[in-house]
């Protein structure tokens, strides 16, 4: 029945009256959604033999890295992240040797950096424990003046390798708490493009990067306009 249902996703792409596009956007992110479901009905005779073959090969993978002595990136993220939550004292004399911490490129950052990046910046003195069942940036007392971040979420394209651009409007909220008493600052002038192009990319950009709704998308907001 899905499959027959998807055959009607050609007519969607007709000219529709204007009074019932309404109804053709609805229709659109319905068969979406059913597509996604029905693949997922075929694929579920695979999945469990998948699941199966990727732990067989990061299990291997593990015990391979353990005999020769290497981490790989993840590891080095991962042991950082653990090494600095769990050792308050290793964490004291790191938040030591930075006065401030400047992050370029912000949008293309992961969760496990945001983490590494908050115990780097917490204050000096409130050194807190996180326990295993507690949000680290709920109970960090971040220094007011020390993590300073910068980046454009409309430039993120590294998903693929795990960044998540959701991480940079949540570091950037909660740095603007009154509590941290953070600020914002726009950077609008271009001294890369002629004006033509300027001019272009703003109508066309603030036009289709209207109304996202999932973590992955970005908005085009007054404050992007170069």
């Amino acid at each position: 029945g899905g499959g027959l249902l998807l055959t009607l996703e050609p007519y969607l792409k007709g000219r529709w009256p204007v009074a019932v596009s309404p109804l053709k956007k609805d229709l659109g992110h319905s068969l979406t959604e059913l597509r996604e479901a029905y693949f997922h009905v075929l694929s579920r005779d695979c999945e469990e033999g998948f699941h199966l073959l990727l732990k067989d090969v990061t299990e291997r993978f593990q015990t391979w890295k353990g005999t020769q002595g290497v981490l790989d990136f993840d590891d080095l993220l991962v042991r950082t992240r653990d090494m600095l939550r769990s050792n308050l004292g290793i964490r004291k004399e790191l938040k030591g040797r930075f006065t401030v911490i400047m992050l370029d490129e912000f949008q293309d950052t992961n969760r496990i950096q945001k983490e590494i990046v908050y115990y780097l910046a917490e204050d000096m003195g409130k050194e807190c424990r996180v326990g295993d069942h507690e949000v680290y940036h709920e109970v960090l007392s971040l220094h007011p003046q020390k993590l300073y971040i910068v980046g454009d979420p409309k430039q993120s394209i590294y998903s693929f390798r795990g960044a998540d651009v959701a991480v940079f409007r949540e570091v950037q909220s909660y740095l603007s708490r009154e509590e941290t008493d953070g600020q914002s600052y726009t950077l609008s002038e271009n001294f890369r493009c002629h004006n033509g192009i300027v001019s272009f990319a703003n109508r066309f950009f603030s036009g289709i990067m209207q109304d996202a709704t999932e973590g992955y998308e970005v908005s085009f907001n007054h404050d992007d306009h170069q």
